[in-house]
């Protein structure tokens, strides 16, 4: 479920930039908070490995994503999502 979700957020539902095992890799990090607060910052790190892996943000742009937001956006946005579940950067949740 939380993969689908995930999958949803990230708008690659054919898999073409995350495999079902790196999905579930970066879900199991946040195992112990809320599944929504789980899906949203595994959002922000799929984003963040998005915009810093050359191959996925070349394939994000033949899909016409990036057409609609650029890195800097995406990188705000990664903040905002972040900021919304406490979390200072990755898996780092401030005490």
């Amino acid at each position: 479920m939380s993969i689908s979700l995930l999958r949803m957020k990230l708008q690659d539902p054919d898999s073409e930039l995350f495999t079902d095992t790196e999905l579930q890799t970066i879900l199991d990090q946040y195992s112990t908070v809320s599944q929504s607060a789980r899906v949203d910052l595994a959002w922000a790190d799929c984003l963040e490995i998005l915009i810093s892996d050359i191959r996925k943000w070349t394939s994000y742009s033949v899909g016409g994503m990036s057409e609609t937001f650029d890195k800097v956006t995406i990188a705000e946005n990664i903040k905002r999502i972040r900021r919304r579940w406490n979390v200072i950067r990755g898996s780092e949740f401030k005490r």
